[in-house]
């Protein structure tokens, strides 16, 4: 999965910094998530699998519902400040957006937390990828989610997806890679037998690593 400059430009003045990706000095451990441009992070090296079962359970913070006047869909926040990714189409022509986001306190259930300050930094249109922001005041820091490679993907492999179908908030859906090339006006996609209903746009396809490998 490619969320780089090919799928959206951000302003330059808006990269904090990019990692070169060396191995500190003195020799000490290199830690597990590799920060890429402090936008989103990627596995330094690739996650034992788990069951679906474990890995929802973990993500659910990550995994979040962006809601507009006219209508709603999902989304995944990529780092600890708030910038999340979602659908172009879900966010297109609107000025209001939220963001609701379940936080997982050290006990009991989890907490829904609407968020109304979201700022849309950039877009891809052609992509139908959108990047936001939450700058409400005194937001706590976010739980993020890792990217992966739908390149290292197979047909026949398990993914699952987690999201707001028909409004339905935190539905988890399993299935398997059906193909990673199924080609629909011009551009290839994802082809996956997890159930995707609207609603669900703009969230994260996760592989069994828990990774997000593609944008449903």
């Amino acid at each position: 999965m490619d969320l780089g400059f090919t799928a959206l430009t951000i302003p330059r003045g808006q990269i904090l910094r990019i990692s070169g990706g060396t191995e500190p000095k003195g020799g000490a451990a290199a830690p597990a998530a590799e920060s890429v441009s402090q936008v989103y992070f990627v596995s330094k090296s690739p996650p034992p699998e788990r069951s679906v079962r474990e890995l929802s359970r973990e993500l659910g913070e990550s995994v979040v519902q962006v809601r507009t006047p006219g209508g709603l869909g999902s989304g995944f926040i990529l780092n600890e400040q708030g910038d999340l990714i979602t659908n172009f189409h879900v966010i297109e022509g609107e000025t209001q957006i939220s963001v609701e986001v379940y936080h997982h306190p050290a006990q009991g259930q989890l907490e829904r937390k609407p968020y109304k300050r979201v700022r849309i930094v950039a877009i891809n249109k052609f992509q139908d990828l959108a990047l936001l922001r939450i700058e409400d005041e005194g937001a706590p820091r976010f739980r993020k989610v890792l990217l992966g490679s739908a390149d290292l993907l197979a047909p026949g492999e398990r993914v699952f997806a987690i999201g707001s179908p028909l409004g339905l908030e935190r539905t988890v859906t399993e299935g398997i890679l059906s193909t990673k090339s199924r080609e629909v006006q011009g551009e290839l996609y994802l082809q996956t037998t997890a159930q995707i209903n609207p609603g669900n746009s703009g969230g994260p396809l996760f592989n069994l690593r828990g990774e997000v490998v593609g944008v449903t």
